[in-house]
C-alpha cells in the first residue's frame, strides 16, 4: 500500500536525482567550452612577442 509518505519520499528522491543530473550536465558543458579554446593561439603568441619586446617575462 502506497501512503502519502511514500509518495513524498519518492518525489524528493526524484527531485534530488534530477538536480544532481542537471548540475552535472551543466558543469560538463561549461568544462567542454573552456577546454575548446581557453586562449586563442594567435592572441597568446602576439602577447608573448609584445612582452618579450618590452623585456618582461610573460
Amino acid at each position: 500500500m502506497v501512503t502519502e509518505g511514500h509518495m513524498r519520499l519518492f518525489a524528493s528522491l526524484l527531485a534530488g536525482c534530477s538536480f544532481i543530473f542537471i548540475a552535472n550536465y551543466l558543469i560538463k558543458l561549461d568544462n567542454r567550452s573552456i577546454e575548446a579554446d581557453p586562449i586563442p593561439a594567435a592572441s597568446w603568441k602576439s602577447y608573448v612577442e609584445i612582452m618579450k619586446k618590452m623585456g618582461k617575462e610573460p
